[in-house]
């Protein structure tokens, strides 16, 4: 019987199940900035390095052109948001910038940005806030894109542990054997897809996908959330029970700018639920959609490990993919039946083949056997149709549905105990590994830590 979640957030984002059963070793992490520490690994195994001087020489990587690759650093700030403040201050449209991944607001980061028709001298003049800088911009012929990065490389710190020395490594060392045992990490998606101070990105997709967009807009703007401050909390009551838009123009800080975007369209129009969504970047309300198929994926790969399916070998009825040279998957689908399962058994001992479970959209074709017995009974607890993923109102939003590896083998795995000099009479781990593109380092932290309470974690 597998490990129930202890936090009611995580189910709420569909984490629903531990893949471990030993008991973890609790503790908080982000404790500082410098305790969470991510830096992207290139496809061809090269980290670009926090606080290097010259992170990387991105010039070997590319020939001249429109695009301007460059490193960026940042501390306490997320992607998105660093990005937003960047092209109001080069006065670029959003849609130019392009990135590998998304990286941690709560930490210090490194990873390549590329802009398109703005120059390398522009870029090392431009003055940006003290918790973001610009290293070695190059030009380039092409975008930097999620294709370019192999996957990220942490570092990060593990505070207030009440365990001694022996207890943690004992612990540690047998997480990871049974995980080792499964093949390797499940590979949902982490806290950060959702948020954990206002943990509604799924839902703002869910009512889009849905085209219920005055719910989407509300989800947005109006409603609070218990880790939120008081005073904001009620400047969203105020929206919620009055829909005075232009009264919370005036209240809110202008550090909130996506609900800001949105105020001022319905300010205007206060009908119009789809314009004031289009107010937003293209970038962010394809999170929306991804973060409510981020959290469907969860619950089918919750439910599999609840009913004792694997996650590294498929079953009648599955679907495996054929990797490329760096052992992504490929377009090439095979569903596992009876008669071709001990080919696709030798291809993935091979490395040449992979497990992979579906994100759902309009083109998904379901598994059959008992994995398509847990999709379609996740799709009925939503009250989701394949088919709503064609946005008819939102067109430009509508999504095919891809697919996603069901684990990810954790590389170049390293811990250390120490005394927390923070916190006297505790202990701290300080952990290093790697993990591939798309996967997050909170699902191997909750493993390890067990939390009872994500946002106290430190999550």
């Amino acid at each position: 019987m597998v490990l129930r979640s202890f936090d009611e957030l995580e189910r709420f984002m569909g984490l629903e199940v531990f893949a471990t059963d030993t008991e973890g070793i609790g503790g908080r992490i982000r404790c500082r900035y410098e305790d969470f520490v991510v830096e992207e690994v290139l496809l061809d195994g090269e980290v670009v390095r926090v606080g290097a001087e010259v992170p990387v020489n991105l010039s070997k990587y590319v020939r001249s052109g429109p695009w301007t690759w460059f490193i960026l650093e940042k501390r306490g700030v997320d992607t998105l948001r660093a990005v937003w403040e960047l092209v109001k201050r080069l006065g670029v449209d959003f849609s130019r910038v392009s990135w590998g991944g998304y990286k941690d607001a709560f930490a210090v980061t490194a990873q390549v940005v590329s802009v398109f028709g703005v120059a390398p001298h522009k870029l090392r003049s431009v003055q940006l806030p003290s918790n973001m800088c610009i290293k070695v911009p190059v030009a380039s012929d092409r975008p930097f894109t999620p294709s370019c990065i192999f996957g990220n490389h942490f570092c990060i710190v593990i505070r207030c542990i009440e365990l001694s020395e022996s207890e943690i490594e004992r612990r540690i060392g047998a997480i990871l054997e049974e995980l080792n045992s499964l093949g390797g990490l499940p590979s949902f998606y982490g806290h950060q897809r959702f948020g954990t101070r206002r943990p509604n990105t799924h839902l703002v997709g869910k009512y889009i996908v849905k085209e219920r967009f005055e719910d989407a807009v509300m989800e947005l703007i109006a409603r609070p959330y218990p880790y939120e401050s008081s005073s904001i909390a009620e400047i969203r009551k105020i929206i919620w029970e009055s829909r005075d838009y232009a009264k919370a123009l005036t209240l809110l800080p202008k550090r909130y700018d996506v609900e800001r975007l949105v105020l001022e369209h319905l300010s205007k129009y206060p009908r119009d639920f789809v314009g004031a969504l289009r107010r937003l970047p293209r970038n962010l309300l394809t999170l929306f959609i991804e973060a409510y198929q981020a959290y469907l994926f969860n619950k089918v790969l919750s439910r599999r490990l609840e009913r004792g399916l694997p996650i590294s070998k498929p079953v009648r009825g599955d679907f495996v993919a054929l990797l490329d040279p760096h052992g992504f998957p490929t377009k090439s689908l095979v569903k596992v039946t009876d008669s071709n399962r001990d080919k696709v058994f030798e291809l993935i001992r091979d490395g040449k083949a992979a497990l992979v479970l579906n994100v759902f959209g309009y083109n998904t074709i379901l598994a059959d056997g008992e994995p398509g017995e847990v999709e379609r009974e996740v799709l009925k607890e939503e009250e989701l149709s394949l088919e709503d993923f064609k946005i008819k109102s939102m067109p430009e939003l509508s999504s095919r549905g891809t697919i996603r590896p069901a684990s990810t083998r954790i590389l170049n795995f390293r811990f250390e105990v120490e005394e927390d000099e923070l916190h006297p009479g505790y202990r701290r781990v300080t952990v290093e590994f790697t993990l591939r593109r798309g996967n997050y380092a909170t699902i191997l932290l909750r493993e390890i830590m067990k939390p009872r309470n994500v946002v106290e974690a430190g999550y």
